[in-house]
């Protein structure tokens, strides 16, 4: 047995269990689970994912499932436990303040 580290990378908060224990998965905040609770709650390493999408409900038909993976990729599952994870933003482009003109008169020289 060993143990991976979930990511959830999505905005949602996710709660799911095994053997009655729960797990909880915050956004961006890495969770110490085994690989065998990953195989269950998200189809680790596993190529059919299918029973998982339906056991959580994310897929009734098969028209669900490219809507429900896009969910579950939202895990990010690693070996080695994420030093931070941050989700990919743009950086927003800095444009200075308009200089007020109010009060300040012409120059006098």
């Amino acid at each position: 047995m060993s143990n991976v580290w979930v990511t959830n990378v999505g905005e949602e908060f996710f709660i799911d269990q095994w053997d009655s224990v729960q797990y909880a998965f915050s956004p961006n905040k890495p969770v110490e689970i085994p690989d065998y609770v990953a195989r269950h709650i998200f189809a680790y390493k596993m190529s059919d994912k299918t029973p998982c999408l339906a056991r959580l409900g994310w897929a009734v038909t098969n028209n669900d499932v490219p809507k429900a993976m896009e969910r579950l990729n939202k895990f990010v599952i690693t070996e080695e436990k994420p030093q931070s994870y941050h989700n990919a933003s743009p950086v927003v482009e800095r444009v200075p303040l308009p200089v007020s003109r109010r009060g300040g008169g012409k120059d006098v020289k």
